[in-house]
């Protein structure tokens, strides 16, 4: 019976050691497209000339 709750102990940590790994990549792939998509992705403005016209009243 011991046996048993430690071989399911062992399994659940196993368990969890997987998924804060597969946490753990995700999380780094991510910071690695935010970097890339800064270096990569076109984040200038766009740039243009705006002329308004302007009416002054003159004494």
């Amino acid at each position: 019976m011991q046996v048993a709750k430690e071989g399911e102990a062992r399994e659940r940590q196993a368990v969890m050691r997987y998924i804060f790994r597969l946490v753990l990549i995700l999380v780094m792939l991510a910071a690695l497209a935010v970097v890339g998509f800064a270096f990569v992705g076109d984040l200038s403005p766009s740039r243009s000339t705006v002329e308004t016209p302007v009416m002054l009243e003159v004494n």
